[in-house]
């Protein structure tokens, strides 16, 4: 969380406890950590203008990489989206926008880094220890339709 990872600092903590992480808005509008980063990057925005253009509700992946957000690589990586069309009074046209996945870790020494490969694997071994659980994300969020 001190080195620029607060989101998965908080997937890790959540693990550890073993208990789902979810961000929802709050009634004040509040907005979570992931969110605030997920809605930066290049892979969410050119999802979402297809889905704009069409106003219609789909389901899809996304991918982060290092590039984009290293800490959403770390946390999140490859993730299901799903959004809703709807019309909400003075907001207009929006789309409820949630993304799920399971934060969870493979055996892989084929990342482009070295440190990447260490930190998953070192991961994987806490998990087969049960330091680190198996865990469900879910953020969701509401976007006007531009």
């Amino acid at each position: 969380r001190n080195h620029g990872y607060p989101c998965a600092a908080s997937l890790v903590e959540c693990s550890v406890n073993n208990v789902s992480y979810i961000e929802q808005p709050t009634y004040k509008g509040n907005r979570g950590q992931c969110y605030k980063k997920i809605i930066k990057t290049s892979a969410y925005k050119n999802y979402m203008k297809k889905i704009n253009k069409k106003k219609k509700s789909s389901t899809g992946h996304l991918k982060f990489t290092k590039k984009m957000n290293a800490d959403l690589f770390y946390a999140l990586h490859n993730v299901d989206i799903a959004t809703a069309g709807f019309n909400v009074g003075h907001l207009g046209e929006t789309q409820r926008v949630t993304i799920t996945d399971t934060f969870d870790f493979k055996r892989d020494n084929k990342y482009d880094d070295l440190f990447t490969s260490l930190v998953n694997n070192w991961a994987w071994l806490c998990q087969n220890a049960s330091v680190l659980h198996k865990i469900k994300v879910k953020i969701t969020f509401i976007e006007r339709v531009s």
